[in-house]
């Protein structure tokens, strides 16, 4: 049975880093968006990628680890200005699950407490929000999954615990990290905000 909590939200600016790295999925080829990449197209005046990895950037993570695949040097030219590791995934047209464990691949084994798994298109993330998910994870010692939800729906950024790192590595196909999570006992947090569920996906979704 699934844990769950309500959130206090946090200014992203109040607290220091916490020791925990994220991975930002980042290579796919937006199938379903049409003849562009939806990661690169501009909301607002700023890219999706963009906007994510901003909110990222801004939370209390330690690293930030963003995954490529399609049109890889483009996304690296726009995110030249970030403190972000870059990992490219030759296997990213076979699925989400690959860039996944090739994100987990490149994490330093035994140096961070969690892994903070991020979709690249979540244009309205906060930094605000994914410290939501990092203190509950914090406050539960560290040792359990974080997923967040609005009104029962989950989203992301997910939050596992670095033990699970070697079972992100396995991951393949298009299914990303669901099956671990459903296998798990995960703390469900309730965050307040649709910007986790707010993804993009065709260009309708704008």
């Amino acid at each position: 049975m699934f844990s769950s909590i309500s959130a206090v939200k946090i200014n992203p600016m109040t607290t220091s880093k916490k020791n925990i790295c994220a991975i930002i999925l980042a290579a796919g080829e937006s199938r379903r968006f049409g003849n562009k990449n939806k990661l690169l197209v501009t909301l607002d005046g700023k890219p999706l990628l963009e906007r994510v990895v901003l909110a990222v950037t801004e939370s209390e993570v330690s690293h930030v680890i963003a995954v490529t695949g399609c049109d890889c040097e483009n996304v690296k030219v726009l995110l030249s200005g970030y403190d972000v590791e870059f990992v490219d995934n030759e296997r990213w047209r076979e699925g989400m699950g690959t860039s996944l464990a090739c994100g987990a691949e490149a994490v330093s084994k035994d140096q961070y407490n969690g892994i903070l798994v991020c979709l690249g298109d979540l244009p309205f993330l906060e930094a605000a929000t994914v410290n939501q998910v990092i203190k509950a994870f914090v406050d539960n010692g560290s040792q359990w999954i974080v997923v967040p939800e609005y009104e029962g729906k989950g989203g992301h950024p997910v939050l596992f615990p670095a033990n699970y790192i070697s079972r992100l590595e396995k991951m393949r196909g298009d299914q990303g990290a669901k099956s671990i999570i459903r296998e798990s006992d995960p703390i469900v947090l309730d965050v307040g905000s649709k910007e986790i569920i707010r993804d993009v996906d065709r260009q309708a979704d704008f």
